[in-house]
C-alpha cells in the first residue's frame, strides 16, 4: 500500500532534520519510493512559535511581577509615614506582601529556566510541581510517550500556569494534575475543590496565554468550575505524527 509519512531524525551532531516519505506503487510490484527534505520548512515554523512563546513569556513576566510589587511599594511607603510606631496590622500585612514577592520571583526562575523537551519532560514537571511548598499537588502521568518538540515546552508552560492560578484564586492547598495518552491524542487536566466560580472568567492575562498555546499546538482547552466546587481545567492535543 501506498502512503505519506513524516520523519524526524538526528545526524551525528545531534541537528534536528525533518523529511516526508512517499510510497507510490506502480504495476508489476513496483514502488516508486520519494523523499522530501522539510527540515528548512519545519525549522522555519518552530522559529516562529519560540518567537511567540518568548512574547508570551514577557507577558507572564509583567503579570506576575507587577501586581505584587506595586502593593509592597504602597505598604512601604505607608509604613514610612508613621515613623517608629508602625500599625502591626500594616507590619503584618506588608510581611505577607514580602512573602509573595518571594514567591513571584521563584515562580520567574521558573518561567526563565531552559523549556523542557521530550527528553526530559517527566522530569521537569515533577520537579516544578514538588517545589509548590503551598499547594500539594498530585501528579498522575501516564504518558507513555512524551510530548514532542515544542510541545512539551509549551505544555510545560500551560501546567505551570494552570498551577499558579489554583494558588491564586482557588482558595485550596491540592489539586491534581493528569497526563494521559489516547490514540492520536494526549490529554492533561488540573483540578481543585477550591471555591470555583460562576460563569466566564475574563480579563486573566494567564489564562490568555495558556489558550493561546493550546491553540497554537492546534489543540482545544475546556474549563469547568462549580461555585464551591472546585474548577477542571482541561486540555487535549493532537499527536498525530509525532
Amino acid at each position: 500500500d501506498g502512503g505519506t509519512d513524516e520523519m524526524r531524525y538526528l545526524d551525528c551532531s545531534n541537528a534536528m532534520f525533518w523529511s516526508q516519505l512517499t510510497v507510490t506503487p506502480l504495476p508489476g510490484d513496483e514502488l516508486l519510493l520519494s523523499l522530501v527534505d522539510l527540515t528548512s520548512r519545519r525549522q522555519s515554523f518552530l522559529d516562529q512559535l519560540e518567537a511567540i512563546e518568548q512574547r508570551l513569556l514577557a507577558s507572564e513576566l509583567n503579570n506576575s511581577l507587577s501586581a505584587p510589587f506595586v502593593a509592597l511599594h504602597m505598604r512601604l511607603q505607608l509604613a514610612r509615614t508613621q515613623g517608629d510606631r508602625i500599625d502591626p496590622v500594616l507590619l503584618s500585612q506588608i510581611k505577607e506582601e514580602a512573602a509573595e514577592v518571594r514567591h513571584r520571583l521563584l515562580g520567574v526562575e521558573q518561567l526563565m529556566r531552559r523549556l523542557p523537551t521530550e527528553d526530559n519532560f517527566e522530569k521537569e514537571v515533577r520537579r516544578f510541581l514538588s517545589q509548590r511548598s503551598d499547594l500539594q499537588v498530585e501528579l498522575r502521568y501516564g504518558l507513555e510517550c512524551p510530548p514532542q518538540g515544542l510541545a512539551a515546552g509549551f505544555l510545560y508552560r500551560i501546567i505551570a500556569e494552570a498551577i499558579t492560578n489554583v494558588r491564586r484564586h482557588a482558595h485550596t492547598d491540592c489539586c491534581t494534575v493528569e497526563l494521559r495518552q489516547e490514540t492520536n491524542a494526549l490529554h492533561c487536566k488540573i483540578s481543585d475543590r477550591g471555591q470555583g466560580f460562576k460563569g466566564e472568567v475574563t480579563g486573566r492575562r494567564g489564562l490568555s496565554n495558556m489558550r493561546h498555546r493550546v491553540q497554537l499546538l492546534g489543540g482545544k482547552l475546556k474549563i469547568e468550575s462549580r461555585l464551591g466546587k472546585g474548577t477542571t481545567v482541561s486540555i487535549r492535543l493532537p499527536t498525530d505524527g509525532q
